[in-house]
């Protein structure tokens, strides 16, 4: 026999519902006090959800204009920060090339000679800014060097920078993957 999970707060076991009645007629509950009772409570449970619904409604109309900005600003800080969060996770997960400075000389006022060493993946082709710069810091002399894909995950490289003062320090200001 099926059994109805009709069950109202307070019940405490699902009625039986039968086929059909005794005598051949349709069933005692299809148009008894049993029907009626589920549909007051499906439509009790509609006009509830409804009402939530509205609920969230009045509440956003109910604060001030102030306070609106504020939630919606929060909400757009936080979305923006999770894209940011994912972004700069992905980015860390990339083997960036790791440059090294081993000497640099100035050969005369117009060039610095710098050796560096760059640790990458052997597949990966990288590109290195050297720099010189004078005494108060500023940069006088700036190159690009082009790192081929090696064997070795190490390798070492020198490149002459051309300056456009006498230079007293030169060195490797960064490495990037190349595009």
């Amino acid at each position: 026999m099926p059994v109805a999970d009709d069950r109202t707060p307070g019940a405490s076991a699902p009625r039986p519902v039968t086929a059909a009645a005794p005598d051949g007629g349709s069933p005692p509950e299809a148009t008894g006090p049993g029907l009626a009772h589920r549909i007051a409570d499906l439509e009790e449970a509609a006009a509830e959800e409804a009402s939530r619904a509205r609920g969230l409604r009045q509440y956003w109309r109910s604060i001030s204009p102030a306070r609106q900005r504020v939630v919606t600003l929060a909400a757009v800080l936080v979305v923006l920060g999770s894209a940011m969060a994912v972004w700069f996770g992905r980015a860390s997960a990339q083997d960036w090339p790791v440059q090294r400075d081993l000497s640099y000389t100035v050969s005369d006022a117009t060039s610095v000679t710098v050796r560096f060493e760059v640790t990458k993946p052997p597949q990966m082709s990288a590109v290195c800014e050297v720099v010189a710069q004078e005494v108060g810091k500023a940069v006088v002399g700036r190159a690009d060097v082009a790192i081929p894909p090696s064997q070795a995950r190490t390798t070492t490289h020198e490149a002459t920078v051309r300056t456009t003062t006498l230079a007293v320090i030169g060195q490797v200001r960064t490495c990037r993957p190349a595009e």
